[in-house]
């Protein structure tokens, strides 16, 4: 029986070009995960609707191509959580990334701060590995690809450490915290 990560790839390569198959294994995720996880991933789901109705996620090879860097970072995403299910359903193998690792322990014990860690690692992975491809999208695209992680990392860290991020410099010297009360 092949591992969990090459079921996963067999999986990912079904769903390729087809942004509607793309959609559907991005919600059989949530769909088959217990309640909490379910709820996380309701941001996601509408981000990827989002993307799919920009064509930004359409094949390569139709009439209007899809974007290479965004389609390679959803599939990604998509791939790590397609692994991660199967491990924690008995599949054999180990987590293929680290990024796998952080979905299978938010899918074994769901919390906000679990779930953004792995969805963020599976963003910033493939925005890593993919980073040719988005040196070739327009500046404004680059823009767009910037403030969409931008957005996903500073509210993990608002979840994480809400003082912290609460926290800037107001001058070399020192340091002010906005009160959290009145």
């Amino acid at each position: 029986m092949p591992d969990a990560a090459s079921r996963a790839e067999r999986r990912i390569a079904l769903v390729r070009d087809d942004v509607a198959a793309r959609l559907a294994l991005a919600r059989e995720f949530y769909a088959h995960s217990s309640e909490p996880l379910r709820r996380y991933g309701h941001a996601e789901l509408s981000f990827l609707r989002w993307s799919a109705a920009r064509g930004v996620l359409a094949a390569e090879s139709g009439a209007r191509p899809g974007s290479p860097w965004w389609r390679s970072v959803n599939e990604g995403l998509l791939r790590d959580k397609v692994e991660a299910g199967l491990l924690c359903a008995g599949a054999p193998g180990a987590a293929s990334a680290r990024s796998v690792e952080y979905r299978v322990d938010c899918i074994r014990k769901p919390s906000p701060a679990a779930w953004y860690r792995a969805h963020n690692a599976s963003i910033v992975a493939g925005y890593l590995r993919h980073e040719d491809l988005g040196a070739k999208e327009s500046q404004v695209e680059r823009f767009m690809m910037n403030v969409a992680l931008l957005r996903v990392l500073f509210t993990h860290a608002m979840l994480v450490r809400p003082r912290f991020m609460l926290r800037w410099p107001s001058s070399p010297a020192r340091r002010r915290t906005v009160p959290l009360h009145g």
